[in-house]
């Protein structure tokens, strides 16, 4: 049986997922889940500081030390492409692969609408259907079609995700407040000094 590791940051949550594999089947063994919030940091000053960086370098040592325990060799180790926006992107992502070894794949929004289409095709038995996913840099809209004895196609193209199979909004539910919070940290800090 061989175990693996997923590390998954996005801009409000770091997580670990440890699973074990046998065949085409798997367990989950260890999920962890932690609340870091890069992506106000981002909306604010366009950087990840010095404080939150560390706040998640803590947290992916963390999850490191849980691998070695578990002797966990396969890692994987994904970000969404939120952290495009901030302008320490580079550095940030070489600090944590040099004290983790965590090498960060930056999904793109393609990416992410393959996962999200995988997950929900995998798991509803519809034949038709858009899916519509709001997260907290984006929209994506999905359009599905399963052929028979359930045999996926996606907007007609087997298995494959293209331009034309959906549709990606560059603002999510975040986008839609996110001035709105810069001002509310930005009048806070004010208020503290």
């Amino acid at each position: 049986m061989e175990k693996i590791g997923l590390v998954y940051i996005n801009g409000s949550v770091h997580r670990l997922v440890l699973l074990e594999l046998n065949g085409t089947y798997f367990n989950v063994f260890e999920d962890i889940t932690e609340n870091i919030k890069l992506n106000e940091e981002i909306a604010v000053s366009g950087l990840i500081r010095a404080g939150k960086s560390k706040e998640s370098l803590n947290v992916l040592k963390m999850f490191r030390k849980i691998c070695d325990n578990y002797e966990i060799t396969k890692i994987t180790a994904v970000t969404s492409n939120f952290i495009l926006n901030s302008k320490n992107q580079k550095s940030y992502l070489e600090e944590v692969y040099n004290n983790t070894g965590f090498n960060f794949i930056i999904m793109q929004p393609e990416d992410e609408a393959k996962m999200i289409y995988s997950g929900v095709i995998n798991s509803v038995d519809v034949p038709k259907g858009l899916i519509v996913n709001i997260s907290q840099q984006e929209t994506n809209l999905i359009l599905t079609e399963v052929g028979l004895a359930g045999e996926s196609n996606f907007y007609g193209i087997d298995n494959q995700v293209n331009c034309k199979s959906y549709i990606c909004l560059n603002c999510g539910h975040y986008e839609f407040f996110n001035l709105e919070l810069a001002k509310q940290i930005k009048s806070d800090k004010k208020k503290d000094n």
